[in-house]
């Protein structure tokens, strides 16, 4: 696979393997806009969630900054539910308490670690246009605010 000046040398050996893999018949592919799967040639899907099993692994950095490194490859999802987790926690705050809202973005940061290597292909493969590495550490966040808005105001609108 062709190599892009931001991608790490880490994250290009896992481009390469997932690359080698498809070339030899594996599939990867959108199930959804918040989703994506890898299927085998014996037509498996392989689960992206376990990264010791998957030629993906695990990005840390993904983990640790998911709207940073989502927001550069132009990878929606995240927001999508960031947005989603943000309006329930605002409209049911007796549902996600501050401890769920804690564990849910360390859920939220597990699954961006696991299948962020498959995003990178998928937007290297699609051609996406990348932000350099310091504009999306601002634009994540610039993301991160418009994404929980809408629960904001709701809140206000049903406890006023």
């Amino acid at each position: 696979m062709k190599r892009r000046s931001t991608v790490s040398d880490s994250m290009q050996k896992r481009l390469d393997k997932i690359d080698a893999l498809i070339k030899r018949g594996y599939t990867l592919q959108r199930a959804n806009k918040l989703y994506i799967e890898f299927t085998s040639t014996s037509n498996l899907r392989l689960n992206l969630l376990t990264p010791w099993n998957t030629p993906g692994g695990f990005s840390w950095i993904a983990f640790f900054f998911p709207y940073a490194v989502c927001f550069q490859i132009r990878e929606w999802s995240f927001f999508y539910w960031l947005a989603l987790l943000g309006t329930v926690g605002c409209v049911f705050p007796s549902i996600l308490n501050d401890e769920t809202i804690i564990y849910s973005s360390l859920i939220l940061g597990y699954l961006y670690g696991c299948m962020f290597p498959f995003f990178r292909y998928l937007a290297i493969t699609e051609g996406r246009k990348e932000w350099p590495r310091w504009s999306s550490y601002i634009g994540g966040w610039i993301m991160i605010y418009a994404s929980i808005t809408p629960g904001i105001v709701i809140y206000n609108l049903l406890n006023h």
